[in-house]
């Protein structure tokens, strides 16, 4: 950028009256101030146009950035809404899922109960049917046994009495004989 004349007018006039009415004095602060000012300005007019424009670019920049950032939220926003919906929704059919549910376990329940039921009944029949087999044997084997028994016991008895009847006989024989003799 090149300086204008008009851009030299202004301060060259403000410093010569200033100057002129000795506001301004030439001591090392102030050419210090000048030489700041006159850089200062000589900056502005130089690279004003290239720092405003790194300005307005840097700030679109952080425009499309926050704009980018907002969109992605948004988006999420919006995924997580309808995350939040469908957690909803599936939350109310589990709710409404429930009462079948409570009632399909109850009857499972009772079918369970029920055969549980008919299968120890079942078992318990033929544990019966068993133990009264059983029973007729022992029956049966007890007869049998008691028959033996009584037989065996019979002629045993018979065969006691008949040894003593025969120790009476030969004892009364020899009673009988003995008083024949005397």
């Amino acid at each position: 950028m090149v300086f204008d004349k008009k851009y030299l007018l202004g301060p060259s006039l403000v410093f010569l009256v200033l100057s002129a009415k000795k506001l301004f004095v030439y001591n090392e602060e102030g050419l210090v101030l000048l030489c700041f000012v006159c850089f200062l300005t000589y900056s502005f007019v130089s690279f004003g146009g290239s720092v405003h424009d790194f300005f307005v670019e840097r700030r679109q920049t952080i425009q499309t950035e926050l704009e980018n950032f907002l969109e992605l939220k948004e988006q999420f926003l919006a995924e997580f809404e309808e995350i939040l919906r469908s957690t909803s929704h599936n939350k109310r059919m589990l709710s409404s899922l429930e009462p079948i549910c409570l009632f399909q376990t109850s009857k499972l329940i009772v079918c369970r109960e029920q055969g549980l039921t008919t299968l120890c009944s079942a078992q318990i029949q033929e544990k019966l049917k068993a133990v009264s087999y059983s029973q007729k044997l022992l029956e049966e084997r007890l007869q049998i046994s008691i028959a033996v028994g009584f037989r065996e016991s019979v002629l045993e008895a018979f065969q006691f009495s008949k040894q003593k009847l025969k120790l009476k006989l030969i004892r009364e024989a020899l009673k009988s004989f003995k008083e024949g003799q005397i």
